[in-house]
């Protein structure tokens, strides 16, 4: 657009004429190659228009300019496109209005050591420490002079002695807490309480717990050491150092400590267990039958089972074991030649051959309901704990199907009990 000629004439006739403006002419309108200045005030008038065009790339409304004041001889010139800051305000002191450039400094107090770093490539103020100075110089207590921070800038505030700081960093806080701390120390012979929170503990010999309330403020305690393995043995105002001697306790130096574990001498260990329901087994000249006694009525160490029917020792020891068995042969030969044996057995091959009560071994003609044998077994054995034993029945004299006889409290007819002798 060209350049209009404008009259500087200013007539007044006009009624909407005022100081700078010129309304009977439209606005100037002047395309340049830079953007305008606060010298660019010459001929020109408020409400003037600039566009910045370098003729190289099409131009934005951030290069459209209007001059809007021309106080004291400065132009001042706006930008349509991003809008000029105009004014702060900070905590004191009122609104800060930009200057002639419409510009609001920023500046840090560099006597605290603090600097603030403008970076117009990314519209930043970035607010830092002096040459990286540490806002925390130093913390000073009550005594020990000053504290200085670490290399990551801290200063650690830790509690001894009862004393716990928890510190809250959402809230910035730091919490000072103290355990439960004892108003009164209780001897023998007496109490004393602490004087201005403290308590002296002093040591005579050889050993007194005794507190001399009338002096005030103090316990008396002190101990001579024992040797490596002693214990501590009496109450009141002698106790001594002595040893303990007993199988049956074990004593195990620790750094400032004893360890006690106690072991019986003679554990207990016994069953007691019975048949609850009659049943046939096939034996032979080569097979063996184990009988179960499926009720247990009662087990200290659980160490019979009620399934298989057989005990484990539980300890190395010398033990007591007792069966007895309601035996009928099924199938018997009545001319005679048949015969029956109850045992115990072992897994480490240990067999117990018992009798029979009324009669010998030999069973001819005991092979109906109403004709039965009662077996008997007992013995006294040595075992390692972890060995097995249980009772069992054969027939020989050929095939055969034989029957134990079982039932339920309060009778008892096919049973198996044992007990722990003597503990090895």
């Amino acid at each position: 657009m060209a350049q209009r000629a404008r009259s500087k004439r200013r007539s007044g006739i006009n009624a909407r004429a005022y100081l700078g403006v010129e309304p009977e002419s439209p606005i100037n309108f002047e395309v340049h190659n830079r953007a305008p200045t606060a010298r660019d005030i010459k001929n020109r008038f408020i409400g003037d228009m600039w566009l910045h065009s370098n003729g190289l790339t099409d131009p934005t409304n951030d290069d459209i300019y209007i001059l809007v004041s021309k106080s004291g001889g400065v132009a001042r010139w706006l930008n349509f496109g991003a809008g000029n800051l105009e004014r702060l305000r900070g905590n004191t002191g009122g609104y800060v209005e930009t200057d002639v450039n419409e510009n609001i400094d920023i500046v840090a107090n560099t006597t605290h050591g603090l600097t603030v770093a403008g970076n117009p490539g990314t519209s930043t103020l970035t607010i830092g420490t002096v040459n990286n100075e540490n806002l925390l110089q130093s913390i000073t207590g009550d005594v020990g002079g000053a504290v200085f921070p670490d290399g990551t800038n801290n200063i650690s505030i830790t509690g001894t002695n009862g004393i716990t700081v928890t510190g809250t960093p959402g809230t910035n806080t730091l919490t000072l807490g103290m355990g439960t701390a004892a108003t009164a120390y209780i001897t023998n012979a007496g109490t004393a309480n602490p004087a201005a929170h403290n308590l002296q503990v002093l040591g005579t010999a050889p050993i007194a717990t005794s507190a001399p309330v009338p002096l005030g403020d103090t316990v008396n305690i002190a101990l001579n050491n024992g040797a490596n393995g002693q214990v501590l043995i009496g109450g009141g105002a002698n106790p001594q150092w002595a040893s303990i001697t007993s199988s049956s306790i074990t004593i195990t130096p620790g750094v400032n400590s004893l360890d006690f574990s106690y072991v019986p001498t003679h554990p207990a260990a016994g069953f007691s267990a019975s048949m609850s329901w009659n049943t046939e087994f096939f034996t032979g000249d080569s097979f063996i039958a184990n009988v179960i006694c499926d009720i247990e009525l009662f087990d200290i160490n659980g160490d019979y089972n009620h399934t298989t029917g057989e005990f484990t020792a539980p300890y190395d020891g010398y033990y007591n074991f007792h069966a007895s068995m309601d035996f009928v042969m099924v199938t018997c030969n009545p001319k005679g030649g048949q015969y029956a044996r109850c045992m115990l057995m072992t897994d480490n091959n240990i067999l117990i051959q018992g009798s029979t009560f009324p009669t010998v071994r030999r069973v001819n003609n005991f092979y109906s309901t109403g004709n039965a044998i009662i077996y008997e077994v007992s013995a006294s054995l040595q075992m390692t704990a972890g060995d097995k034993i249980w009772p069992a029945i054969q027939s020989w004299g050929g095939k055969r199907w034989d029957k134990v006889v079982g039932t339920v409290l309060p009778r008892l007819y096919t049973y198996f009990y044992g007990y722990l002798l003597y503990r090895s």
